[in-house]
């Protein structure tokens, strides 16, 4: 297990999303700001009737002294949802439902009588903003439910009354009602925005780890290939009984032992600069054990590396080892040109060669070249003749930068 943990340590494994950047948080910020901008605008249009009565009603100081506490009060739930970052707080909620009981009590009281003239409610503005973002501050049905009797109390000690006050009890019966509807209106859409953003919060997270599932598998295949393309590599020149000087050979294993370091650290492992050079240091890899490679190129100082690049320079590897171990010949050629969408490079020498029709069975051609091409939508295409060498084709595909 601890071999495996090592290998898997360059998987790039998608972040996760932290608390700040789920649905469910950004949806209590929307909310927070949509009910701090209500909260303004409903304290401005209250404070406005509450000036244009303040010489009609009996009470103006009691006017004035409600109006001033009902201000207060949306200061404060405003500030505390604004650092909570939420409005799902109970104590806002209860202070809310106080605070529409109080604006009814201040504008009887401030009139004197429970008859008020007709079009003077501004409560019914207050009570009704207020109870439209109440459910989301009392998300609970039983808070929700003590909270609406509440204010069906109030209501009823300040507007019920003998059969003369009746005119106005059904003046007061639309704010009932209104209430009513929008606290169970408001509690069933609040329940479902806050359901909506949890299954999404759960698809991320799911498809977060399935992304890490992939990029581990990912990594464990590369990493199975490099080992194949360098440890396995060495390992068989030595068994193998190649003919290989010792000063090469101990080149060639700490040249391997570099790559190796790159393919478990990340700190070590640097990308591919130009295709150019990537195609170069392959060469002179050839080097160590004897095949002289000789490289021709076009236009490849215009090819940044990448995994395009990459996976040229892999699947080259490959061809020119299976040269190297097959081919009965110690020299080959890599071409490489781009043109306007692909960029080729070409292996062949000049050896024993092959039947490519026939079957291949193996890792090194089925996946250092042509699976590793298939990874970046390019192709392999191997052509051999026994006794008439081997040309190996490598396309990927690109597309010029646009400055």
């Amino acid at each position: 297990m601890k071999r495996d943990r090592t290998l898997l340590t360059r998987a790039k494994v998608p972040r996760r999303y932290d608390a700040g950047a789920t649905a469910l948080a950004r949806l209590e910020q929307t909310m927070v700001a949509a009910v701090a901008t209500g909260r303004m605008v409903m304290m401005a249009e209250v404070a406005g009737s509450a000036w244009s009565l303040r010489r009609v009603v009996r009470h103006p100081r009691v006017l004035g002294a409600g109006v001033a506490g009902l201000a207060a009060q949306n200061v404060w739930a405003a500030t505390r949802a604004i650092a909570r970052r939420t409005v799902d707080d109970p104590w806002i909620g209860w202070s809310d439902a106080a605070a529409v009981s109080a604006a009814l009590v201040t504008e009887v009281t401030s009139w004197g009588v429970r008859g008020l003239p007709p079009g003077s409610n501004w409560s019914l503005l207050f009570s009704t903003v207020v109870c439209a973002w109440l459910p989301l501050e009392l998300p609970s049905t039983p808070m929700l439910t003590a909270a609406l009797a509440q204010w069906l109390v109030v209501y009823q000690a300040t507007t019920g009354g003998g059969g003369g006050e009746l005119r106005v009890a059904g003046q007061r019966v639309n704010e009932a009602l209104t209430q009513t509807t929008f606290v169970a209106l408001g509690a069933r859409f609040a329940r479902r925005l806050r359901s909506q953003a949890q299954q999404l919060d759960t698809t991320r997270e799911l498809t977060s780890r399935q992304a890490a599932v992939i990029a581990a598998a990912g990594e464990r295949e590369r990493q199975r290939r490099e080992i194949h393309d360098s440890v396995l590599q060495v390992l068989e020149t030595v068994a193998g009984g190649w003919t290989v000087s010792p000063e090469l050979l101990q080149r060639r294993i700490e040249f391997e032992i570099r790559r190796l370091e790159g393919v478990m650290n990340p700190a070590v492992d640097e990308p591919v600069a130009t295709l150019e050079s990537a195609l170069s240091d392959l060469c002179e890899e050839c080097e160590f054990l004897g095949l002289a490679v000789t490289f021709s190129h076009r236009n490849l100082d215009v090819i940044p590396g990448g995994p395009s690049v990459e996976a040229l320079r892999d699947a080259a590897r490959e061809a020119l080892m299976n040269i190297y171990k097959h081919a009965d010949t110690d020299s080959a050629v890599v071409d490489a040109e781009v043109s306007e969408a692909t960029i080729r490079v070409v292996v062949r020498d000049d050896g024993r060669g092959f039947d490519s029709a026939a079957p291949r069975v193996g890792f090194g051609l089925n996946e250092s070249v042509i699976r590793r091409m298939g990874e970046v939508n390019g192709s392999a295409t191997i052509n051999s003749t026994p006794g008439r060498g081997t040309v190996v084709t490598l396309v990927a595909p690109w597309r010029r930068s646009r400055d």
